[in-house]
This record gives C-alpha cells, sequence and structure tokens, in this order.
C-alpha cells in the first residue's frame, strides 16, 4: 500500500508539471504571435511610405515631364491654337488645358450685366447639383459678390462652438473647393467643384476650343443653336480669331457682338494635373501655370500648386 501511494503522488506531481509547461509554451505563442502581427502590420506601414516616397518622387519628376511638355507645344500654339496635353507613362498621367475651360467663380462678382450672366451660368450648374436659390445667395454672400440673385441671408447667427460669430470671408477664394465651406454646398464634391469652377484665367472669358458644351452654353446660351458647328470645327482646328466665328461658324452679327466679349481665343493660365500610381498609393497633384503670351521663350511662372489627393487605392 505504501508503494502505490508514492507512485499516485509522482504521477500527480508530473501532471502538474506538464500544466504548468503547457501553459508556458501557450503563453510563448502569444508572445510569438503578437510579435508576429507588430511586425507584419510595422512592415505594411513601411512598405506603403516606401510607395509614398516613390510616388512623391515620380510626381516631381512628372512636373518637369509636364513643364517640358508645355513648352513644346506652345510653339506652335499661337499659329494652331492650343489643344488639351494629355501623356501617360508606366503609372504617370499628365493633363494640361486652360484654366479659362471652366467658369472663374470671380466673374459673379462683376457687376451690371457681366455679373449677371456668370451669376446665372453658376447658379445653372449648381441646379444639376440639387441646390437651390437660397444657397446660390449663400454663395454670393459668402464671396462678396455686389448684386446677388436674391435678398442676403442671415449668417450672423450661425457660430462654430464657443467661438466668435461666424463671417463669411467677403472675398474670391484662393482654391475653388473652399465653395464646400459655403452653408448648402457642404456635400458638392470637391472633384465636381474643380471640374467646372476655377479661380484663375481671366474673370469674364471662357475658352471656346476646350470648355465643354456644358459651360459654353452656361455662360453663352446664345451659342447653342450654333453648337453643332462650334464642335465640328474644333475638332478639326483651334479656333483662333474671332472672324472664325462670323466666316467658319456662321454666327449672325447680333450674336456675335454680344457672346465676343466672353470668349477667350489665346489663354494665358493652365491648369496642370500629375497623377501618379505607386502600387496601393495614388497621389493627384494640381499645379497653375501662367504663361508669357509674348514671349513663348520664357518659362511659365507657377502660381500656385497643391495636392488634390493622396492616399491608398
Amino acid at each position: 500500500m505504501p508503494g502505490k501511494y508514492n507512485s499516485l503522488s509522482s504521477t500527480r506531481e508530473k501532471g502538474a508539471a506538464l500544466i504548468l509547461v503547457l501553459a508556458g509554451l501557450l503563453s510563448l505563442s502569444v508572445v510569438v504571435l503578437r510579435a508576429g502581427e507588430k511586425t507584419a502590420v510595422t512592415s505594411r506601414e513601411m512598405s506603403m511610405l516606401l510607395l509614398e516616397y516613390k510616388a512623391s518622387v515620380m510626381a516631381r519628376e512628372g512636373i518637369k515631364t509636364g513643364l517640358n511638355l508645355f513648352a513644346m507645344h506652345q510653339e506652335q500654339a499661337e499659329e494652331l491654337g492650343f489643344q488639351p496635353i494629355v501623356w501617360s507613362d508606366q503609372g504617370l498621367y499628365i493633363s494640361i488645358i486652360p484654366c479659362a475651360s471652366k467658369i472663374n467663380i470671380g466673374a459673379a462678382t462683376e457687376t451690371q450685366a457681366v455679373g449677371e450672366r456668370f451669376r446665372q451660368a453658376i447658379y445653372n450648374l449648381l441646379t444639376t447639383q440639387g441646390l437651390s436659390l437660397n444657397e446660390m445667395n449663400s454663395l454670393l454672400y459668402w464671396i462678396g459678390a455686389s448684386e446677388p440673385m436674391g435678398p442676403h441671408n442671415d449668417f450672423s447667427v450661425l457660430q462654430l462652438s464657443d467661438a466668435l460669430p461666424f463671417q463669411p470671408p467677403e472675398r474670391i477664394p484662393d482654391r475653388p473647393e473652399e465653395l464646400k465651406l459655403v452653408p448648402g454646398l457642404e456635400n458638392i464634391s470637391a472633384s465636381w467643384i474643380s471640374s467646372k469652377l476655377t479661380v484663375w484665367s481671366a474673370y469674364h472669358a471662357i475658352d471656346i476650343n476646350t470648355a465643354s458644351q456644358t459651360i459654353v452654353l452656361a455662360v453663352l446660351p446664345e451659342l447653342e443653336h450654333y453648337w453643332d458647328q462650334i464642335s465640328r470645327l474644333r475638332q478639326s482646328q483651334s479656333i483662333t480669331h474671332p472672324n472664325e466665328l462670323l466666316n467658319r461658324v456662321g454666327l449672325d452679327m447680333a450674336t456675335y457682338t454680344t457672346v465676343l466679349p466672353y470668349i477667350s481665343f489665346q489663354p494665358e493660365y493652365f491648369e496642370m494635373t500629375v497623377e501618379v500610381r505607386q502600387g496601393a498609393w495614388m497621389e493627384k497633384h494640381r499645379i497653375i501655370l501662367k504663361a508669357h503670351l509674348m514671349d513663348h521663350d520664357t518659362a511659365p511662372e507657377i502660381v500656385a500648386r497643391d495636392v488634390l489627393e493622396a492616399g491608398k487605392i
């Protein structure tokens, strides 16, 4: 009997030791798994940082490439007119268009007939996004337009938490995307705003060669009857002289004299977009160029530069 008792005690001791060993192995496994997970996360983060760095380097090179493309294009633009530049190569995409292919927000601050025409054009565009006259009034008050389409809204009651009473800047924004700050315009996408509106270029001129039908007819509804002729002509060549509107498009003299002040034939400001894709990372840069109309040998001036998008795709 005593021998049998000792054997049972030994078995229990061995079982307890085995449990302790298993518990230790389990704890060690958890530590190893957590360390492995942390290493994997760190590795992914480092990989993404490397892609971001490569994209940044490629974007800088893309801007240089875009400037070279623009310089070569300008040599023939005065004679043949400017056509949009589209270029791509292994994850790098470059486009250059005149800023006047969009509506300049500043035109809404003009007085009398000019301001009325562009306020109505912007309003027509905004209605396609489901906005009303009330939101248009908000926009006009925001940018300090002198002749709104209706009575001003009272923004003095709006507050930003416990800060001072909110007041619109009453100036033309530095970037078109700032319009998302206007009460009522928060839900419009920044990409839609930047595709239709600008803050660069002549206030009240639209580039007849590159502006979309929507933009041209929003500003110049008088051209709706002539749009097919205009479209065919600018697909074959640029319209470089006002007389072409009379001789080749067939505008009547009354329409011609009405629309001519609002048409640009030789743009001065250009928007260059440089999009870079490196693996799962994408960046989209915008560079605004001011060309020297009388001296194409002089490099254009970069008047604005920002990053429109950057992140994982």
